[in-house]
């Protein structure tokens, strides 16, 4: 496999080429230290992702790692997979970090550090959280808006706040958030939606004073005020509304040059897709998308595809293509994309009979799943073992009695971690995943079941659940530990306080950054 240097690369960040910077390494580690431009795709998991992440197998992928073997043993998957310009970064991160050029901890740096850069840039006025109270208990007219999904809405939020997503904005909320003598406040529980959703409005062309909540839910709960929880309070479109966004959006995408395209041109890009990679995404809601979609578009909701770009276009300089069935959602998010550097983006708002698609079925592999009681008896002897292959937090949180955890990543070597066994369950959660370990483990000369559940405490009568890291056979290295996972209330805090910080500080971070282009 073909290497670059530093030097090298920080010339592409320059060029108008197609790239993809790709971090195999588990996202735990991935989390400690990385480069601003680097996609995390683990290696565990590579096969499953890589082909919808990185669509053209001629495009250049650059594997960036910390000379763990990581980056090397990936390059091999993706020659096996057809890949044919693969190359890895000369003395990885400590090379990059050695010629004076920032490494980031954390995930979706590009859009957080994105979220920071638009309130310096735009002057998003915020509001923190005593003020906020001190509005709300004297009875000023306030409309409350969280701009998180759905399942964030309902887990807490700002008591009494209206739910809409930052990428319905535009369709939902016009012209109601523009009522007179109206004060709104967007939140998320940190700081990148609340300010991305504050500003959206003022592009919009919200006359009523708009403010983000200062560093969000974490500033609220910190104060000491209550959190709302189980809220269920969604904005619905109305004609009205739906009327004021498709003008409002009008506005702003000719302002940031949005193109417009239609399905003809969809079409036709799709069947020229070698040598260019186009992604086509779908940025309505998960019900809307379900109800029927444009073949081959994913789902993303607009307000997380400019939160977690870096996970969703991985490749660099390619075509986006944003769809929509209102003319409304698209437009927004486009412009946002427009104004974070990428040069190629575009908007399609079609028919619902253009929409036909519904999304495909489980896969249907066999894997030779067996039930709650099958496992039980299994359990009782002496040659059978689980193995709990779902992530590191779903099994601290509870898994079987005696079971063990196990990832894919360096199978070979943790296998040696394990009581030897004539058979083996995997405990999955993920049919895709658990089908790629059993071919693995066959190969080791392991005979595999599997047994898949969603809810592991729902068989809890039949077999006894237990909680923590009790036995590790791989390191819990698949997932980043944020403030939600930590059980102590002081690591807690500790955590919130710790994550805002780094977040304002990514402003800073970036300026010696060669890839950002945010305009």
């Amino acid at each position: 496999m073909k290497s670059v240097t530093v030097s090298q690369l920080c010339d592409r960040f320059q060029g108008t080429a197609e790239l993809a910077v790709i971090d195999p390494r588990e996202e735990g580690l991935f989390t400690f230290s990385h480069l601003f431009a680097a996609t995390n795709l683990p290696l565990s998991r590579l096969e499953l992702t890589v082909g919808e992440a990185i669509p053209g197998k001629s495009t250049e992928i650059v594997l960036v790692d910390e000379l763990s073997g990581a980056a090397r043993r990936a390059g091999v998957v993706l020659d096996k997979l057809g890949y044919s310009n693969v190359a890895f970064l000369e003395g990885g991160i400590t090379a990059w970090a050695a010629s004076g050029l920032p490494l980031f901890s954390g995930v979706n740096v590009p859009g957080k550090a994105f979220g920071e850069h638009v309130e310096k840039t735009y002057g998003t006025p915020a509001i923190n959280a005593r003020d906020l109270r001190r509005r709300l208990e004297a009875g000023h007219k306030t409309l409350l808006i969280d701009t998180r999904t759905p399942q964030e809405h309902s887990d807490y939020c700002i008591p009494g706040a209206m739910l809409c997503p930052n990428g319905e904005l535009a369709l939902r909320t016009l012209p109601i958030a523009g009522e007179e003598n109206t004060v709104v406040v967007t939140h998320c529980a940190g700081r990148t939606r609340s300010i991305i959703g504050a500003q959206t409005l003022r592009d919009l062309g919200v006359n009523a004073p708009v403010f983000a909540l200062e560093n969000g839910t974490i500033a609220w709960e910190s104060a000491g005020y209550p959190l709302e929880l189980g809220a269920n309070r969604p904005f619905v479109p109305t004609d009205a509304s739906r009327q004021a966004g498709q003008m409002a959006a009008r506005r702003l995408a000719r302002e940031h040059r949005v193109a417009v395209v239609d399905r003809r041109q969809l079409e036709k890009w799709q069947r020229e897709s070698e040598g260019r990679t186009t992604y086509i995404i779908d940025v309505r809601t998960e019900d809307d998308y379900a109800t029927g979609h444009v073949a081959g578009a994913c789902h993303v909701p607009g307000g997380q595809l400019v939160q977690n770009v870096d996970r969703y276009v991985p490749v660099r300089n390619a075509r986006v293509v944003l769809v929509d069935d209102d003319g409304v959602r698209a437009l927004t998010a486009a412009a946002w994309l427009k104004r974070m550097g990428m040069p190629d983006v575009c908007a399609a708002s079609l028919d619902s009979d253009d929409m036909t698609c519904r999304p495909s079925g489980q896969n249907t592999a066999d894997l030779q799943p067996i039930s709650a009681k099958q496992l039980s008896s299994a359990l009782v002897s002496a040659e059978t073992i689980a193995l709990d292959v779902r992530s590191s937090l779903s099994y601290r949180r509870g898994h079987i009695r005696g079971s063990y955890f196990l990832t894919r990543e360096n199978l070979s070597r943790d296998i040696q971690n394990l009581p030897g066994h004539k058979f083996a369950v995997l405990v999955a959660d993920d049919e895709d995943y658990a089908a790629l370990l059993i071919r693995d483990l066959m190969e080791l000369g392991i005979d595999v079941r599997t047994f898949l559940t969603k809810d592991l405490h729902a068989i809890e009568e039949v077999l006894p659940l237990e909680t923590g890291f009790s036995r590790l056979a791989s390191p819990p290295n698949d997932r980043h530990y944020d403030a939600e996972n930590l059980d102590a209330p002081a690591a807690k805090v500790r955590e919130n306080r710790r994550y805002i910080d780094w977040e304002v500080a990514l402003l800073d971070d970036i300026q010696s950054e060669p890839s950002v282009r945010y305009v």
